[in-house]
């Protein structure tokens, strides 16, 4: 089975998890909506790269018990650009979500998995001087990521999550991405 596969075969083991998620009293099925902050940074040999912009992040999930559950995410990533390169980034992810209760209403938690992304690369390189290399490249690929945060219950269905994501794509230019994001959980 190829990585392409296993990435869209994901989805449809999370659509058969929902479906027999009322066998778990406790926990249940989420959907949310959030916004941060990401730096994203490179560097190889004839060009360096480093900006932060905003993403905004979808996501589902849900819980099957008090300690584990699984989450699907779209990310948008706005478009980074450095003196001479653009980026504009988008991917989804799926992730194992691994939780700590603390509190009735608050518990914290980490994230492990797969992120499945897609980036359009434009940029001339040069300086003030006559172009050296053009740039105009799509690149996608498939990457582990790792994450951590906390959820804070403002209601029953409702909640806050502060988290951090780190991506460490695997490309020649060894690029990092950086995520510190405030997200809705609404539960149902």
């Amino acid at each position: 089975m190829t990585l392409r596969t296993a990435a869209l075969a994901f989805p449809a083991a999370l659509l058969l998890a929902f479906s027999s998620m009322h066998a778990f009293a406790d926990p249940g099925a989420y959907v949310g909506l959030g916004y941060g902050q990401y730096s994203f940074e490179f560097q190889d040999d004839s060009t360096g790269f480093d900006d932060d912009r905003e993403v905004i992040k979808v996501f589902a999930g849900g819980q099957f018990s008090e300690a584990f559950g699984l989450e699907l995410t779209y990310l948008d990533f706005d478009e980074a650009h450095d003196s001479d390169i653009n980026a504009e980034i988008e991917g989804w992810s799926l992730a194992g979500v691994f939780s700590a209760p603390l509190a009735d209403n608050f518990a914290i938690y980490g994230k492990l998995g797969w992120f499945s992304w897609e980036t359009d690369v434009r940029g001339r390189l040069g300086g003030t001087g006559p172009v050296l290399i053009e740039i105009d490249e799509s690149i996608d690929g498939d990457d582990l990521f790792y994450g951590a945060g906390v959820r804070i219950g403002l209601s029953d269905a409702i909640a806050l999550r502060l988290e951090y994501d780190r991506y460490e794509i695997d490309e020649e230019i060894d690029p990092e991405l950086d995520i510190l994001s405030a997200n809705l959980q609404f539960g149902f």
